[in-house]
């Protein structure tokens, strides 16, 4: 596994494995791929925006991803339209 993905990231799954974690968040698709054939439900760290934005943060989606990509956070265009499709259509999450 670790030849395939970043030490950290093989490091995450397996932890997450053993702790029986309710949820992994990785964003990588090689490693999500990964999680999820050995059984672990994986979100995105988009996803878990999407979900605080809903339930608490009052700041526009917007903001937020200006702020991640000041910071070297990369993200896939579609995957920020896509999100920011289902924010404009969705009443709750």
């Amino acid at each position: 596994m670790k030849s395939e993905i970043e030490v950290g990231e093989a490091e995450a799954i397996v932890l997450a494995k053993e702790l029986n974690a309710d949820l992994l968040i990785m964003d990588e698709s090689i490693p999500r791929v990964i999680a999820e054939s050995i059984g672990l439900r994986v979100a995105g760290s988009l996803a878990i925006i999407y979900i605080a934005k809903k339930r608490l943060i009052k700041e526009g989606l917007d903001d937020i991803f200006g702020e991640l990509k000041a910071k070297g956070v990369r993200f896939s265009d579609n995957v920020i339209s896509m999100l920011k499709e289902k924010w404009r259509n969705a009443d709750t999450f």
